[in-house]
C-alpha cells in the first residue's frame, strides 16, 4: 500500500494548511503489486527515510511448498503408451504431463506421469508416435501412496481375490486438511477433495466394481466413463487434518488381481529403457557381451543387474520355477537362455555365484532363477554382479537370439 498527498499549491497558501490538517487515510491509494517474496519493496519519500517491507516468511511459505509449475511444450513427440522424457530430478517433487482434449464440446484437462529414462537420454521407441501439445508440470509431491499386501509387501497373487491397503502419507513439513467433496466424475466441477484410484492393468475392467474399499470417516464409489474405464472415488465424510508423516490406510478387499506374469524386461537387447533396472551379460575374457561357440569352449560371464531408482530386493526363502513365482515372498529374477538353445547336460554344468545370493537350475527350460538371501538396497547406477561360470554352447543358436530376464517383487525403496 502506497499513501500519497496532494501537492501544495504555493499561489494559495491555505491548501499547506489542509495539506497537513486533512485526514491522511482519505489519499490513501491502495497499489497491487506482484513481487517475489524473498524480495524486499523499498518506499522512497521526499521527506522521509527510505521504507523497506518485506513479507514475513510464514505468510508464504506454506503456499510456496504447493505451487504447481507448468512449461508450455509445443510441440513433442510422444510414444503410444507415455511421455519419455530426461528431466532434472528435485527431491521431493515429479513431473507430470498435462494435456487438453475436447470431446462433444466438453474440455478435459489430462494428467499423466512421465517416464524419465534411466540413461538422461531422449528415448524414441518404436510405438506409433503422435505429435502434442502441453505442459511440463513440475509437482510437489505432497502426498505419497503405496499399495501392498498385509505383511506390508507390494505384491499379490494372480487371479484370486486380494486384500490389499492402500497407504496415503502426508510429505508436507505441516498438516494437510482434506475437505469432503462429491462423488463426481473425474473431470467434473466440484467443490472440496476427491481422491481418484485407477488401477490400470492390475484388475480387468469388468472386475473393477467388485473390489471393496473401507476406511474410517471416508466414502467410496466405483465410477465408468468411455476414457478411464471403471474407476474408484474416495472422499472423506467429514474434514480431516493429516499431521506431518502421518498414514491413512484404505483397505481394499475382494481386488481380483489379472492374470499376468511379473514385469519382462529385455533391456539386454536395449528394447526397454523404462525399468529401474538393466541387465548386462559381459564376458570376463573380452569385457563385452561376446559368447564363444563350442563344444570344448567355456564361457565364463558376469550378470551386471544396475538399479537405476531406488528400489530393494527382498529375501527370499528357496528358488521356485517361474510357473510358481506368484507364490514367492521376496523378490526373485529369471535368467531365461532358452534362445541359446544349451543341451540339458551343459545347462546342468552352469555354476552361478555372488555374495549374498542363490541360485537354481531349470535346465528342461534352460532358466536359472536367482534370489537374495538377504535384503539388498543397491546405490543407484551401482550393479550386483553375479558370475555365470562354465557356460558350453556346442551349436550356433539363431543370429537373433534374446536373453531376457523376469523379475518380481522388486519393490522402490522408502
Amino acid at each position: 500500500m502506497v499513501t500519497a498527498f496532494p501537492k501544495p499549491n504555493a499561489a494559495n497558501p491555505e491548501t499547506y494548511s489542509s495539506y497537513f490538517q486533512t485526514d491522511p487515510k482519505a489519499y490513501c491509494q491502495k497499489v497491487l503489486r506482484l513481487v517475489d517474496p524473498h524480495a524486499k519493496i523499498h518506499a522512497t519519500t521526499g521527506i522521509l527515510p527510505t521504507k523497506t517491507i518485506d513479507i514475513p516468511g510464514d505468510q508464504y511459505a506454506a503456499l510456496l511448498e504447493t505451487l504447481e509449475v507448468p512449461f508450455l511444450m509445443t510441440p513433442i513427440l510422444k510414444e503410444a503408451s507415455r511421455l519419455t522424457m530426461p528431466l532434472p530430478k528435485e527431491t521431493g517433487y515429479t513431473w507430470s504431463w498435462v494435456t487438453e482434449t475436447k470431446e462433444e464440446q466438453k474440455i478435459t484437462w489430462n494428467v499423466n506421469p512421465v517416464a524419465t529414462p534411466p540413461f538422461g537420454q531422449a528415448i524414441a521407441g518404436y510405438t506409433p508416435q503422435t505429435l502434442q501439445e502441453g505442459w511440463l508440470r513440475f509437482n510437489p509431491n505432497l502426498l505419497s501412496f503405496e499399495l501392498v499386501n498385509q505383511q506390508g509387501q507390494p505384491i499379490a497373487e494372480a487371479s484370486v481375490p486380494n486384500t490389499l491397503v492402500l497407504n496415503m502419507t502426508n510429505n508436507k513439513d505441516a498438516p494437510i486438511t482434506i475437505p469432503p467433496g462429491q462423488l463426481t466424475q473425474e473431470g467434473n466441477t466440484h467443490t472440496g477433495t476427491v481422491f481418484y484410484i485407477h488401477f490400470g492393468r492390475l484388475a480387468s475392467d469388468e472386475d473393477m466394481a467388485k473390489i471393496n474399499i473401507q476406511a474410517e470417516n471416508w466414502t467410496f464409489k466405483c465410477l465408468s466413463d468411455p476414457q478411464y474405464g471403471h474407476y474408484w472415488a474416495a472422499t472423506p465424510t467429514q474434514s480431516v487434518s493429516l499431521a506431518n508423516n502421518k498414514i491413512i490406510a484404505f483397505t481394499l478387499s475382494n481386488l481380483i488381481t489379472a492374470d499376468r506374469q511379473g514385469e519382462v524386461q529385455k533391456t539386454m537387447t536395449q528394447e526397454s529403457f523404462l525399468s529401474p533396472l538393466t541387465f548386462e551379460l559381459i564376458n570376463n575374457d573380452t569385457k563385452d557381451n561376446t559368447i564363444y561357440i563350442g563344444s570344448d569352449t567355456t564361457n565364463k560371464l558376469t550378470l551386471k543387474i544396475t538399479a537405476h531408482e531406488d528400489v530393494k530386493f527382498l529375501p527370499n526363502e528357496k528358488p521356485v520355477p517361474v510357473s510358481e513365482a506368484a507364490t514367492a515372498t521376496g523378490s526373485i529374477l529369471y535368467l531365461d537362455l532358452s534362445q541359446l538353445q544349451i543341451s540339458e547336460e551343459a545347462f546342468n554344468k552352469i555354476v552361478c555365484q555372488a555374495h549374498n545370493w542363490q541360485y537354481a537350475l531349470y535346465a528342461s527350460d534352460n532358466m536359472i532363477c536367482l534370489i537374495p538371501t538377504q535384503e539388498q538396497q543397491p546405490e543407484e547406477d551401482n550393479s550386483i554382479d553375479i558370475a555365470l561360470d562354465n557356460l558350453t554352447i556346442a551349436t550356433p543358436p539363431a543370429a537373433s537370439a534374446n536373453l531376457n530376464i523376469q523379475y518380481y517383487h522388486v519393490p522402490p525403496a522408502t
